[in-house]
C-alpha cells in the first residue's frame, strides 16, 4: 500500500535543510547542509540526495511544504522557485508554514507564555510571542540590544550562534533555549490543517516583515 509522502523544503537559516514525511507524519528521512550559506549552489542536490537515500521517486510524492519566513531573504527566495518548480513540474500540491507558527506548535503544550526569536541577521531577530492560552502574537522585527526588555521567562532561538551571544550579553542562559528549526518539524502540522495553506505555486510570496530593495544602486564607497 503506498503512502502519501511530502518533501519539505527549509531554507530560512544559516543552513539547509530538506525532509521527507507522511501525512500521518512519520519522518521518513532528512538531511541538513553543513556547508554554511551554501542554498543557491547545492540546493537541488541535497533533494536529491534525500530520494535517493530514502528510495523515492518523484511519482511517489503528493505534495512539496515550505518554510515561508521569515528569515534569509535569500533562502527564502531560492527555497521559493524551488518549491514553485517542483510543484508545477510534477503536478505536487504546494503547501506553506510560517517559521514561528511551526515552532510555536512544538511548544504550544507547555501552556506558559513563551518568546521565540529568528535570526534576521545585521544585529536584528524576528520576535514573536507564544501566550499561554497557546495563540501566537505577530512577528515583528526587534534589535538585539532591546532583548533585555523581554522577560527572561523561556526564550526560544534557532541559532545555535544567537543562543551563544544572547547568553553573554544578558546573562540569560537559564532561561535560552536553542531550537533549531529544521524541515522535519513540518510535520506535525499536517495532523493540524489549521497551520497549514494549502497554495498556488503561481501566487506564493515568502514572508517578508521589510521587502528588500534590490533595484537601489549602492553608494560608491568612495564620493
Amino acid at each position: 500500500m503506498s503512502v502519501d509522502k511530502i518533501l519539505a523544503l527549509d531554507f530560512s537559516g544559516p543552513l539547509a535543510s530538506v525532509a521527507l514525511f507522511s501525512k500521518e507524519g512519520n519522518i521518513l528521512g532528512e538531511i541538513i547542509e553543513t556547508h554554511e550559506k551554501s542554498h543557491v549552489s547545492r540546493c537541488t542536490k541535497i533533494v536529491d540526495d534525500l530520494l535517493l537515500q530514502c528510495a523515492c521517486r518523484w511519482s511517489d510524492l503528493t505534495g512539496i511544504s515550505l518554510n515561508v519566513g521569515p528569515g534569509s531573504y535569500t533562502g527564502l527566495r531560492v527555497s521559493t522557485v524551488l518549491a514553485k518548480a517542483y510543484s508545477l513540474s510534477h503536478g505536487l500540491g504546494l503547501y506553506s508554514q510560517m517559521g514561528h507558527t511551526i515552532i510555536a506548535y512544538h511548544l504550544r503544550a507547555d501552556l506558559k507564555e513563551m518568546h521565540i526569536l529568528l535570526d534576521a541577521n545585521k544585529e536584528v531577530v524576528y520576535h514573536a510571542k507564544l501566550n499561554s492560552s497557546g495563540s501566537l502574537t505577530p512577528v515583528l522585527r526587534k534589535k538585539i540590544s532591546e532583548l533585555h526588555l523581554l522577560p527572561s521567562d523561556h526564550i526560544y532561538v534557532n541559532t545555535d550562534q544567537y543562543h551563544t551571544q544572547f547568553a553573554d550579553l544578558y546573562s540569560i542562559s537559564p532561561n535560552l533555549t536553542y531550537f533549531p528549526l529544521t524541515a522535519k518539524l513540518q510535520a506535525a502540522a499536517f495532523q493540524h490543517p489549521d497551520l497549514i495553506s494549502h497554495v498556488d505555486p503561481l501566487t506564493l510570496r515568502p514572508f517578508y516583515l521589510n521587502q528588500p530593495n534590490i533595484t537601489q544602486r549602492k553608494k560608491p564607497l568612495i564620493a
